[in-house]
């Protein structure tokens, strides 16, 4: 793309590459997972118990399994905000996360909606 003063700038500003174009993949290609699969018959049916095995994998080992990124929305404006936080603790209630539960923002929308999203990106597992 030529802008108006004349100079070309590329018309991605960002662009992943894929994998080495010898692994069978077109430089157009997003990279591939490749660590595992997630097959529905390995799962347990405790979700809970799920997510503590796979937050107590070695492979985590010298990450911060315990960093989350925490979403909710504001009602009535639907606005959603996501911000990374840490876990704390896992029991039978559920994931707890500690905040500033008094002046923060996420305090707010959870006040408006009690809905939120946690997501966990570890990446030596490739997982989410």
């Amino acid at each position: 793309m030529t802008t108006t003063d004349g100079v070309t700038k590329p018309s991605k500003l960002i662009f992943a590459p894929g994998e080495n174009p010898s692994d069978g993949y077109q430089p157009s290609q997003a990279a591939q997972f490749k660590v595992g699969t997630l097959v529905r018959s390995d799962l347990m049916d405790d979700p809970f118990a799920q997510f503590h095995k796979w937050f107590s994998d070695p492979a985590l080992q010298g990450t911060v399994p315990e960093t989350v990124t925490l979403s909710t929305a504001e009602l009535p404006s639907g606005r959603v905000s996501s911000r990374m936080v840490y876990l704390k603790e896992l029991d039978d209630n559920g994931w707890v996360i500690y905040s500033n539960w008094g002046t923060s923002r996420k305090s707010k929308d959870v006040e408006s909606n009690p809905h939120a999203s946690l997501c966990f990106w570890w990446k030596p597992l490739e997982r989410q």
